[in-house]
């Protein structure tokens, strides 16, 4: 018969996986819960660990940080952008929602992009014409200018600085 315990203190939820003969070593909870582990016939003890006030603070401050990023986006000019998909993926989708009282987007499918700025997650889908941020627009022809560039050192197109001549010219 499985042990049953009574766990009357709340906390935050840690998944934690176990074999059916072994006990978790903790259990963190949101609400109170029955927890029912089973085990042989001896008694298991499941510490129920409370997220201190720091680690509450810490996160408070972390999504203060991410909601004046996110009033940072807003307060700027939009602009459109399309981020060109690659072989083998399809454009994305996505869908915004509002979750208690926080805006979520929802990847539907196809390929995205995405970038966490200072804590706010920016998610823009490939592939489809999308208005964002300035500060956006920017970060995204910054990535895709090195990207486009990296490399140039090795081609054999180069012109060699210290000859002014092509590299092919000169292997030729």
């Amino acid at each position: 018969m499985p042990n049953k315990i009574k766990v009357e203190t709340v906390g935050t939820v840690t998944p934690v996986e176990t074999t059916p003969i072994e006990a978790p070593e903790e259990v963190i909870v949101e609400t109170p819960l029955e927890v029912v582990v089973e085990t042989p016939k001896e008694e298991v003890v499941v510490p129920v660990i409370i997220p201190s006030r720091e680690d509450s603070e810490v996160e408070k401050k972390w999504m203060d940080k991410a909601e004046r990023m996110r009033r940072n986006f807003e307060a700027q000019p939009k602009v459109r952008v399309l981020i060109p998909i690659e072989s083998g993926e399809t454009p994305g989708v996505i869908e915004k929602k509002i979750i208690n009282g926080r805006e979520v987007v929802i990847v539907k499918g196809g390929a995205v992009w995405s970038k966490t700025f200072n804590g706010y997650r920016v998610i823009i889908p490939k592939g489809v014409y999308t208005e964002v941020a300035q500060q956006v627009a920017d970060n995204i022809s910054k990535e895709y200018s090195q990207t486009l560039s990296a490399g140039d050192q090795w081609k054999i197109d180069r012109i060699d600085p210290t000859t002014g001549r092509s590299v092919r010219e000169q292997l030729s």
